[in-house]
């Protein structure tokens, strides 16, 4: 099955098809970075009372979630080129399996005077 994906994949359809899992690995990572940063902000800017390290941690887990928002996006972008453009291609394949043995001569349009 992945031959058959790989052999109408081409271009920056198969580098889109390596990139998008990588960008949703890193959607991952950057998510569960969060409940890290919010016990940190539980247990030492709380705890000490220290407004300016709960702020500036609030701050950096803004700037992950929208990074991490950012790399969804991406993901879907490369995943669903890859697909469409694998699917044009396959198709584009089955049409000329399918036409092979036709006259093209039968295939063009009649005109009507």
């Amino acid at each position: 099955m992945l031959k058959i994906l790989f052999d109408h994949m081409h271009g920056w359809a198969r580098v889109s098809f390596f990139l998008a899992p990588l960008a949703i690995m890193g959607e991952a990572l950057l998510d569960l970075q969060q409940p890290t940063l919010m016990a940190s902000i539980v247990d030492v800017g709380l705890a000490k009372k220290d407004m300016t390290y709960v702020w500036h941690t609030a701050i950096l887990m803004a700037v992950i979630a929208i990074a991490a928002f950012a790399l969804g996006a991406i993901c879907n972008a490369f995943s669903s080129y890859a697909a469409l453009k694998m699917g044009q291609n396959l198709r584009t394949h089955l049409l000329a399996i399918s036409l092979a043995d036709r006259d093209p001569q039968a295939l063009k349009p009649e005109h009507s005077s």
